[in-house]
């Protein structure tokens, strides 16, 4: 039943609100104390006339009532899942049999010893003790209510644990996700790193030159031991020796000092990183903990010893023992004995950044700057050099040696195939 209905049928059979518990969920009502039994039968207006009070819980359909018996006195009639036609019936005649229900008579208490005060009978206005006796009635209703919503709270007990393990999963799955994505991101990342380092790894050896093109003795022997792999290669007519990205190295044909520093060097010593060759046992070695070793002209180590504020690039060794050239990382350039052609192209070009100078017999020389290359050398060097050009191909670094020979590394442009000797 819903509370505003009970309400309206008691205001229209006549009968007072005279208590109202929202808690308790229960409301009473009382015909006014006037009344003559509000019309209808003679029976029904004497019943309506004896009813004291009438108790409604509206939530569970419970309905009380309490008369004053003829005979019996004071009684409370109780009846369950009234409805609201029998509601209306029941204030208007409380003594209605229905066939369903039970009925509690209210005991008087006993005047004698241990007694104080008077007994009311609940038919006056006036307060008592009595007001706060709950029936039994309304106690089993209130404890058929306190199960209600004991069960209630464990329905929401649970359906609170059934959140918070839903709100867990949904941190959980979250946190999942994020992690997935952070290791995505991760892989990604290491991915991009791994390709641009292969893609600078590629281009180191691009600049550096990936092919060979040679003159020289045993140039099979030098072809095998070339790959893309190989950080620095020197030659002086009689031998070479070739660096590896992996600090390793091989030779042929060495000057017994450079032989000595190389195949006597202990593997835990900082390895060479690059070498330099030429005629004369005249050498320059540099190690991965920046320091060099060398044999050559004083001059050439007068420069060496006196530069504090550029390091050494490239040191190339001309025909005869004096003449040398030494290219600096701020791209100055250092020399002695060089051809006057090239004397005058850096000169001339003093703005310009010198990259690369190597130096050879009978006038020969490969000059590289920041905007363009100039060469010079034998016939079979200027034949090599226009054959790696027509198969587009770039010349990437010349070494000079005895004897006409020389060595070219080059490598294609972007984009261009090799071609056929």
């Amino acid at each position: 039943m819903e509370l505003e209905d009970v309400r309206r049928i008691a205001g229209e059979t006549g009968l007072d609100e005279i208590f109202f518990n929202k808690a308790s969920l229960v409301v009473s009502f009382a015909p006014p104390a006037s009344s003559d039994g509000g019309g209808g039968s003679d029976a029904a207006a004497a019943a309506a006339t004896a009813m004291k009070r009438i108790n409604v819980y509206w939530t569970t359909g419970t309905v009380g009532t309490c008369v004053l018996h003829p005979t019996q006195g004071h009684t409370q009639m109780f009846r369950r899942n009234v409805t609201l036609s029998l509601l209306r019936e029941l204030m208007q005649d409380p003594r209605l049999h229905t066939g369903a229900g039970y009925r509690r008579k209210r005991k008087r208490r006993r005047r004698g010893a241990g007694y104080s005060g008077n007994y009311n009978d609940g038919s006056s206005g006036a307060s008592s003790r009595q007001d706060a006796y709950i029936p039994p009635s309304e106690e089993e209703a209130l404890l058929e209510r306190k199960k209600a919503l004991e069960s209630e709270l464990e329905d929401i007990g649970a359906m609170l644990a059934t959140h918070r393990r839903r709100r867990e999963e949904e941190a959980e799955r979250k946190a999942e996700i994020a992690a997935a994505k952070a290791a995505k991101e991760r892989e990604e990342e290491e991915q991009r790193e791994r390709e641009e380092r292969y893609r600078r790894r590629e281009e180191m050896r691009w600049e550096r030159g990936n092919e060979i093109e040679y003159y020289i003795y045993d140039g099979d022997l030098l072809e095998e031991s070339f790959g893309q792999t190989c950080s620095s290669i020197a030659m002086d007519g009689n031998g070479y020796v070739l660096l590896y990205d992996d600090s390793d190295w091989a030779f042929r044909g060495l000057s017994k000092q450079l032989h000595d520093k190389l195949n006597g060097r202990s593997r835990d010593l900082p390895r060479p990183t690059y070498v330099s060759m030429g005629t004369q046992g005249r050498y320059y070695i540099k190690f991965a903990d920046g320091k060099s070793e060398w044999v050559g002209p004083e001059e050439m180590s007068d420069s060496i010893y006196e530069s504090s504020s550029s390091s050494v690039v490239s040191v190339a060794f001309g025909g005869d023992f004096e003449d040398y050239a030494i290219v600096w990382d701020c791209g100055d350039c250092s020399y002695s004995g060089v051809p006057k052609d090239v004397h005058n192209f850096i000169r001339s070009n003093g703005q310009e950044r010198v990259r690369s100078l190597s130096l050879g017999p009978n006038g020969s020389y490969w000059l590289e700057m920041s905007h363009r290359t100039w060469w010079s050398g034998s016939a079979q060097f200027i034949k090599d050099m226009k054959k790696i050009e027509r198969g587009g191909g770039t010349a990437k670094f010349v070494d000079f040696g005895a004897n006409n020979t020389h060595i070219i590394r080059y490598s294609y442009d972007h984009n261009e195939g090799s071609w056929d000797n």
